[in-house]
């Protein structure tokens, strides 16, 4: 059989989980997440189990993902065409920690007790949900301001105005949080004032091609990266046969965590010696002091790590707390949503090879998801533009998403009150799972 109905649900229910998932995909895609809070609740609040529809989730987020991934592949910055639209050094160097993180996460997931992943989930969504939408409301208020009394207003506007407010905002945290004296000497050319200009000598201009935006880009880091997702990879693999818990099992997970701090480590040095050189292929699209110092690089690899972690054991493509840390950064969000749609492709994966290794998923059962999504997701990425346009700012997609976020945590809450009935009734409260069995 090509088909099977989600443990838990009815055809009618799981025909009515299709249309949730397909319709909010295209939300989560533009707002640069993979919209896995509202996957996992809406197959628990039609009764699936919280160990069914977490490593279900993260295998539909990453169907969309991937697909996204390859459009991403060709995408040009707005501001500078002949650069990538996708800052790699970024996406590399928080997604390296937050592989390693989604290791332990699918471990653990698969260990708690059904009732404490569904209390954990309504929390993060609560939280998370409320936070973002009181953020997302502010700057677009905000926004609007700016072009109130304009009739038409373009899209490159929109994104310069966004640019800007980022940029100040980069300035008073590097301002607050870096010690002078470890910034890099910065060239003396640079004003001081709303906006930065830089004396540099004018080049020719460079030939535009489809991939021409790729010499900006490390090949040496983009290799480690990839290298070490491979071998990560070929370990989770090579444990699903060999028995389960052996001592040749654990060794292959111990490998799987060592190959992402080696990464991670090499990552780190590459980086900061072209930052050093002031090369031209560094953090391409933003200017800012993110990594100018090495205990900024170890905070963002730690934050790395437990977003991957929380985004396995929730069943979330990790882009509600990469989001908000990027932003944080001093990212603009139309960038910070390209890396983040970029991540959570790098991150779905393998938390779903993981999940597949622990016998969680059946593809059976999740195939049709999947392609829905896959269709969906980049439509949905590329479509929210008419809407930016119309609300004239692009933290309208941060509202949308967190009221998604909201409605997940309801879902969360139903089916919480279902388990609590079904534990009052049995007078049974699960314990933690042996995943050795």
């Amino acid at each position: 059989m090509y088909f099977k109905v989600v443990p838990g649900l009815t055809l009618t229910t799981e025909i009515c989980c299709l249309v949730i998932v397909s319709l909010y995909s295209m939300i989560a895609a533009a707002g640069g997440v993979g919209g896995g809070s509202v996957y996992a609740s809406a197959l628990m609040a039609f009764n699936a189990p919280a160990h069914t529809a977490i490593p279900m989730s993260k295998t539909i987020i990453f169907a969309g993902a991937f697909v996204l991934l390859l459009f991403n592949i060709q995408s040009k910055s707005a501001s500078e065409p002949e650069k990538p639209g996708v800052m790699w050094d970024l996406v590399i160097f928080i997604e390296n920690a937050t592989i390693v993180g989604a290791v332990v996460g699918a471990v653990i997931n698969a260990i708690l007790p059904e009732w404490l992943l569904i209390l954990s989930e309504f929390v993060l969504f609560t939280h998370q949900g409320i936070t973002e939408m009181v953020k997302g409301i502010k700057n677009v208020k905000a926004d609007r301001q700016k072009f109130a009394g304009k009739k038409h207003v373009a899209m490159e506007d929109i994104m310069k105005a966004e640019t800007v407010v980022q940029e100040k905002i980069t300035k008073e945290t590097n301002s607050t949080n870096i010690n002078p004296a470890q910034v890099p000497e910065q060239n003396p050319e640079i004003l001081h004032g709303d906006e930065i200009e830089v004396k540099t000598e004018v080049k020719p201009a460079s030939k535009i091609t489809r991939f021409s935006h790729w010499r900006y880009v490390s090949k040496p880091r983009l290799f480690i990266f990839l290298f070490s997702v491979v071998l990560s990879t070929t370990c989770t693999i090579l444990r699903a046969f060999v028995p389960k818990c052996s001592a040749i099992y654990w060794s292959l997970l111990g490998i799987n965590f060592l190959i992402g701090i080696v990464a991670i480590y090499l990552h780190n040095k590459l980086l900061m010696k072209s930052i050093a050189k002031k090369e031209e292929n560094v953090l391409t699209g933003s200017k800012n002091n993110t990594f100018s110092t090495p205990s900024m690089t170890v905070k963002y690899s730690i934050i790395g790590f437990l977003s991957g972690a929380i985004a396995a054991v929730m069943g979330i493509g990790g882009g509600i707390i990469a989001t908000p840390l990027m932003l944080s950064m001093g990212i603009p969000p139309s960038v910070t949503r390209m890396a983040s749609s970029t991540m959570i492709a790098f991150t779905s994966f393998s938390s779903m090879i993981q999940y597949m290794v622990l016998g969680q998923i059946d593809l059976q059962e999740v195939w049709i998801f999947m392609l829905l999504v896959g269709i969906l997701f980049p439509i949905g990425f590329y479509a929210s533009a008419p809407v930016i346009r119309i609300v004239r700012s692009t933290s309208v997609i941060n509202v949308i998403m967190a009221a998604g976020v909201l409605v997940s945590g309801i879902f969360v809450a139903i089916q919480g009150v279902k388990i609590i009935i079904k534990m009052v009734d049995t007078h049974v409260i699960d314990g933690f799972v042996n995943i050795c069995k």
